[in-house]
């Protein structure tokens, strides 16, 4: 059972990294409620390993917030929450008052469905008196995140009057599969149980990129050398240049015992400084000129002459927050080293510079995608160099006069 979003859910869940929906969505028996959650790979992989999830509904003065925690650390939990938008979303908690059958689906960094199941998601009946009663959030309108913080916290220390948290135990998650044609003709696939969740990691960077220009994207090039080893995990190229993306996943499923986020951390700044190294070695291969060629042997058209832009692609930018070894410094340094430029960005991320992309080129009668990504890439790392860690995010907004980028 896949789940098709609407098309002003799927404009949601694109411009967000995380959120929470709760609809009345056609199913098997009908419109029933369907909980709609989308968080990066990194979070829905604790989801699955745990097997365990936490849903709240409460009030927010006269407004309806609700959402999920996701169990992938004991102090701090990871949440994703809304305030109710919609009658939708109100008439899904009525009828789980009625009847607490609901389906969920679980969402990827792309908005693509990668998992359900079922649950009696239990509301009390007393939240028909608030229901009668709830204020709509505008969706132009930002929600205040500091007011929502604090009332979460109350919720999650059970201080907080008209509000519910219900916990699950034992789901049994069912797989959903989904397959992208490239521009290539290959075929990319993603499963969230999967083992190999490096794989998948690369995967969703071919899903990202490859829609950039016509070629499509180069999936683990190699460069023809004694021996013939990888250049990197994704290639762009073009007349005006290349980029590298060199990815680095962290393992939940296949460990023996569940990591917490502080040993992902650990383990991801080694894995961030081996991949500068890989890819300053990838620099290196472009400009000596040696053949380029794809997976199946074919020569590769590089361009070479440009400096070449390097992304190492991480799961999650948060687990890097403290990581100021990280920072300018060490981007400088890479640059006067290779000569190329180099972005630490995570999925989520990548998706907003893609976006950014495409509504340049949009609007430009010169500009190809590639080229405006390519673009959006460079303007992010004059901002990053005012940055002391890789933890941001830039969104890229159009004004009367040309196109600037903003940190949020």
């Amino acid at each position: 059972m896949v789940h098709m979003l609407a098309s002003h859910l799927r404009s949601e869940f694109l411009a967000v990294p995380e959120l929470v929906r709760l609809d009345m969505a056609m199913g098997r028996y009908g419109l029933e409620p369907t909980l709609l959650i989308k968080v990066n790979s990194l979070s829905l992989r604790y989801l699955l390993r745990r097997r365990s999830l936490r849903v709240f509904v409460a009030t927010l003065g006269r407004k309806l917030l609700y959402g999920v925690e996701v169990p992938d650390d004991p102090d701090t939990p990871a949440t994703a929450w809304s305030l109710a938008e919609l009658p939708a979303e109100v008439e899904a908690f009525r009828t789980l008052i009625r009847n607490p059958r609901c389906v969920v689906f679980l969402f990827n960094e792309l908005a693509v469905s990668v998992s359900w199941t079922e649950i009696d998601l239990q509301i009390d009946p007393t939240f028909e008196n608030i229901l009668r009663k709830v204020e709509f959030q505008h969706s132009q309108e930002p929600a205040d995140a500091q007011s929502v913080g604090v009332r979460l916290n109350a919720v999650r220390a059970g201080l907080a009057d008209g509000s519910q948290i219900i916990a699950f135990d034992n789901l049994k998650w069912t797989e959903l599969h989904a397959t992208y044609i490239t521009n290539s003709l290959g075929r990319s696939s993603l499963s969230l149980f999967s083992p190999d969740e490096g794989g998948q990691q690369e995967e969703i960077a071919v899903w990202l990129t490859d829609s950039l220009q016509p070629a499509g994207c180069a999936k683990q090039p190699f460069v023809e050398t004694t021996p013939r080893r990888e250049l990197s995990d994704v290639m762009l190229t073009y007349e005006f240049g290349t980029i590298l993306i060199e990815s680095k996943a962290l393992n939940v499923l296949t460990r023996d015992v569940i990591p917490t986020r502080q040993k992902l951390a650990r383990d991801l700044i080694k894995h961030v400084e081996k991949a500068a190294r890989q890819l300053a070695g990838g620099i290196r291969s472009v400009k000596s000129g040696v053949d380029v060629t794809d997976a199946h042997g074919r020569r590769l058209e590089v361009k070479r002459t440009p400096p070449v832009q390097a992304v190492i692609l991480v799961p999650d930018l948060s687990l890097l927050q403290d990581a100021t070894q990280f920072g300018p410094e060490f981007v400088l340094r890479f640059m006067r080293t290779t000569g190329g430029f180099l972005h630490i960005l995570d999925p989520a991320e990548l998706l907003r510079i893609v976006q950014g992309g495409e509504m340049i080129a949009a609007t430009s009668q010169i500009l190809t995608p590639l080229m405006a990504f390519d673009h959006c890439l460079l303007e992010r790392a004059r901002i990053m160099m005012r940055s002391p860690t890789p933890f941001m995010s830039v969104l890229f907004h159009r004004p009367r006069e040309g196109v600037s980028p903003e940190v949020s």
